[in-house]
């Protein structure tokens, strides 16, 4: 009996007796020829192919050799190629390259293996795969048949040398791109020809149309032919597509500019036609009727022509006329396309507005401030300036003085140089580019005649710790005296607080500086001014410092009841010797008294040595050192007060910044308040300032006189 590839394995051989039982175990190992082989896959090119075949079982024996076969489409015999085997795996894929073949040859493939037992049988043969046509040759030619703006016309002539394995001409695939452009971008374009015929013949053309490029531009075109498979070489041609004239200006805007002026504003023509343009004509003419009389003509270049927005002003037109206005963009190819924006009409003749109103306000010695306002604020023609003229009563004879104001927006004019105490009258007119409009009425003002007087006296009344008291006086007999206090409180050199305050008609007068922060230095300066705004030469300055926080003392009593037997404490503290204690809370009591009459006394010390160093201002002191100063006080004492009679007293920081007042510029430091308004706060007295005065340095100097918190005393 014929044993199979399946009867393979382990069997086991028994003998048994009546005495035991033995068993023998064999492998048993059929081997027979192959399973026929598949083939996978074929892959060709255009001279060999590769074959992948595939073993499904090697019949328990090491393949030796593969065994491939082809047939070409009109071959009767079948050829043979071998390959030795490189696995000894049961079931295995091989990848065989067959060679020998033809390009553009279609054929069918087999195969079979064998072992050391026999061959297997023949893989069932595969259809008909071709191999690859070789490299088509270039085309014999391209002809430029017709250019125009934006479209190149041209025949692609089929390759010469065509042979039978290059296949059959499948496309054309054509490249082009503008020349001279850095970003020139490649397009591609494939021609499909559908091409069955058998042959190629070079006379035979295709035609090709390129369209959407650019105009007046340089164009490389370049065509490969294909077979499917592969491309032959680059043939290149070149060709100019051609210019147009230019297209329209684009956004026209026409504006009235004065009664004899119109301006015209144009963006960059958006079709130049492919190339440069040479000029912009701009013409206009009168609208009769139904026509226009096109009188004028004018040709721009230069700058004109580059890129951005450009705009042009029409003189020397006629008021109350309508007018066309059309402009023309030109190159070498001819005139473009006219923008003819709407008609516009000029107006009648436009005078410059009139002065409704003139007032005068801030007249000092030398100079005063005038304000006024027109009948129309925007006119169509533009002032151009004012002319302010004044002149002395006295001498009215006399000519007019003037004062060209360049500035068009504004509607107030410092007006300086004048005399003090003189009697002035002063009009004003309004110009344009066309006309004056003169002004109508005549404003009167006298200039003042002094300044301000300084105060006769400024006391420091008082300070505790967040507030100060002043005193002032002036003279009610003076021509010059003062209306209006100008405080500024400063806290190391900047200014913390800075309003001005209107004085009463008393002699004498309080100020009260609150909410001022403890134990803090200041510096308190004064000016004087009047209800015009004039400032006085001279101010008044203070230095002080308020009086630490009074903080609150805690003061413990307690009572408690001592047993004394034979000259011992019960406590068992020997440390002091014994002494009679007053017992229970009468005792207690007087001692409470006691302490808080300390501290009202040292509290009354304290106000009695401040209220000592309050001096009188006087012409001869000065402060900030070398000065002289009533008693021994020194620059840390709790109440210091100083005066400035001459401003080369007064410390550098002072001196620079606000040069009308003599101190610094508060706009440049970080610590000053929004401005408030002149005059005490909305419901205040009018000689109480509610300061904020929170940053500043603290002194240094600690209270000694008062117990510190939450001390016990027994």
């Amino acid at each position: 009996m014929a044993m199979l590839v399946s009867d393979s394995g382990r069997y086991t051989c028994v003998a048994k007796n009546d005495v035991k039982t033995v068993r023998k175990y064999v492998q048993v190992t059929v081997q027979a020829p192959p399973a026929a082989p598949t083939i996978a896959r074929v892959v060709t090119e255009q001279r060999h192919a590769v074959v992948v075949v595939m073993v499904p079982d090697s019949h328990n024996s090491a393949l030796l050799t593969y065994e491939v076969q082809w047939q070409g489409e009109q071959q009767l015999e079948w050829t043979s190629q071998f390959h030795s085997a490189n696995t000894m795996n049961v079931s295995t894929t091989e990848s065989i390259t067959i060679t020998g073949l033809m390009p553009w040859q279609q054929y069918s493939f087999r195969v079979r293996v064998n072992n050391s037992i026999g061959l297997s049988n023949f893989s069932q043969a595969t259809g008909l795969i071709i191999t690859k046509p070789l490299t088509p040759p270039e085309v014999s030619s391209i002809t430029i048949v017709e250019t125009n703006p934006t479209r190149l016309s041209f025949k692609i002539f089929d390759p010469n040398g065509w042979t039978p394995e290059m296949g059959v001409l499948t496309e054309y695939e054509v490249l082009w791109k503008a020349i001279g452009e850095s970003t020139a971008q490649t397009f591609t374009r494939k021609i499909s020809l559908n091409i069955s015929r058998d042959t190629v013949n070079s006379s035979l053309a295709t035609d090709f149309i390129l369209d959407g490029l650019s105009k007046a531009t340089l164009y490389s075109i370049v065509v490969q032919a294909s077979n499917g498979y592969s491309k032959g070489r680059l043939v290149e041609v070149q060709a100019n597509t051609t210019a147009t004239v230019p297209g329209p200006v684009s956004a026209v805007v026409l504006a009235v500019l004065a009664h004899d002026k119109i301006s015209l504003s144009w963006s960059d023509v958006m079709d130049t036609g492919g190339i440069p343009l040479t000029m912009i004509v701009v013409s206009y003419g009168r609208v009769s009727g139904m026509n226009t009389i096109w009188t004028n003509r004018s040709s721009l270049s230069g700058d004109y022509l580059t890129a951005g927005r450009k705009s042009l002003t029409l003189h020397s037109l006629l008021e109350s006329t309508t007018y066309n206005i059309r402009l023309t963009a030109v190159n070498a190819e001819g005139d473009g396309e006219p923008a003819l924006p709407p008609p516009i009409t000029t107006p009648s003749f436009q005078h410059p507005p009139a002065v409704t109103r003139l007032t005068v306000s801030d007249v000092l010695l030398t100079s005063a401030v005038l304000r006024w306002t027109l009948d129309d604020d925007q006119p169509l023609v533009p002032i151009s300036h004012f002319v302010l003229e004044y002149q002395r009563l006295d001498r009215q004879s006399g000519a007019w003085s003037e004062v060209r104001i360049n500035t068009t927006t504004s509607r107030r004019f410092t007006l300086s140089g004048l005399e003090k105490d003189v009697n002035y009258q002063t009009r004003l007119n309004v110009h344009n580019e066309y006309s004056i409009t003169p002004g109508n009425t005549n404003l009167l003002f006298k200039t003042l005649d002094g300044r301000p007087t300084r105060l006769t006296d400024l006391l420091l009344k008082g300070t505790d710790s967040n507030s100060a008291t002043f005193q002032w006086f002036r003279n009610l007999g003076d021509r010059y005296r003062p209306t209006i206090l100008k405080v500024a409180v400063y806290i190391n050199g900047i200014v913390n607080h800075d309003r001005r305050y209107p004085m009463s008609d008393a002699e004498s007068d309080t100020l009260v500086l609150e909410n001022l922060r403890a134990d803090t230095k200041y510096m308190v300066v004064i000016h004087t001014a009047n209800e015009h705004g004039q400032i006085g030469d001279q101010f008044s300055t203070k230095q002080f410092t308020t009086m630490p926080k009074v903080e609150s003392t805690t003061v413990t009593v307690t009572s408690a009841t001592t047993t004394v037997d034979n000259g011992a404490s019960e406590s068992g503290d020997d440390s002091f010797p014994l002494v009679p204690v007053v017992a229970g809370a009468a005792g207690g009591l007087l001692l409470i008294i006691l302490i808080v009459l300390a501290v009202m006394a040292t509290r009354r010390k304290n106000k009695t040595d401040m209220d000592s160093n309050v001096w009188k201002v006087g012409p001869t002191m000065t402060s900030y050192g070398g000065a002289e100063r009533p008693g021994n006080q020194d620059v840390h004492d709790r109440s210091r007060s100083s005066v400035d009679t001459d401003r080369s007293n007064i410390p550098t920081w002072m001196k620079s910044g606000n040069s009308q007042l003599g101190l610094p510029d508060s706009r440049n430091s970080p610590h000053t308040p929004a401005a408030e308004p002149d005059g005490p706060p909305e419901g205040a007295s009018p000689r109480t300032f509610h300061s904020f005065m929170h940053t500043g340095e603290r002194s240094q100097s600690t209270p000694t006189s008062q117990p510190r918190n939450h001390d016990t005393v027994v």
